[in-house]
């Protein structure tokens, strides 16, 4: 099933953020997405070159996951997300944060600096809280209270239905 990610941030063509890695001593992603559950090496040097390298910290690399389709050409740099399962109510007030925090300028002009100067559609430096949307991976989904599964996906749940019901 695919997950779906509501994030703030930045766009970034895949050539510049990889060259910029590259330069950083990293791998390139060469369009593909980094593994989510844990935070990839790209993640974790953005982090550090905002000085928020600490394990609560969203700041993260994104790249569309696009299943038998070419790797992406863009990657996303979010300072705020979230996940969607299926359907989801968002209060993006509440939800996400609308400023990026301090160094995300900065950060930003850093990367663009490995931008071929004819490369399409990259941000102007004044959008740097801009809401995207994009499917980020086509794996299980981590259910959490309150969307807790109810009946185990390994039995016939015929246990959990006679609890469920009194005679």
């Amino acid at each position: 099933m695919g997950v779906t990610t509501v994030l703030r941030g930045l766009r970034v063509q895949v050539a510049a953020l990889d060259r910029f890695l590259q330069e950083n001593g990293l791998m390139p992603t060469f369009g593909d997405p980094p593994f989510y559950d844990e935070v990839d090496p790209a993640s974790k040097l953005i982090r550090a070159k905002l000085g928020d390298d600490n394990d609560d910290s969203k700041t993260r690399l994104f790249i569309p996951f696009r299943k038998g389709r070419k790797p992406s050409d863009f990657a996303y740099i979010a300072y705020d997300w979230i996940t969607v399962f299926a359907q989801r109510h968002l209060d993006l007030a509440e939800e996400l944060l609308d400023r990026p925090p301090p160094g995300f300028a900065e950060l930003r002009c850093e990367i663009m600096r490995f931008a071929d100067d004819g490369e399409p559609g990259q941000q102007k430096v004044e959008d740097l809280s801009a809401l995207f949307v994009i499917v980020t991976d086509d794996a299980y989904f981590p259910f959490a209270e309150p969307y807790l599964r109810k009946v185990s996906h390994w039995t016939d749940g015929s246990e959990e239905l006679k609890r469920g019901h009194s005679d």
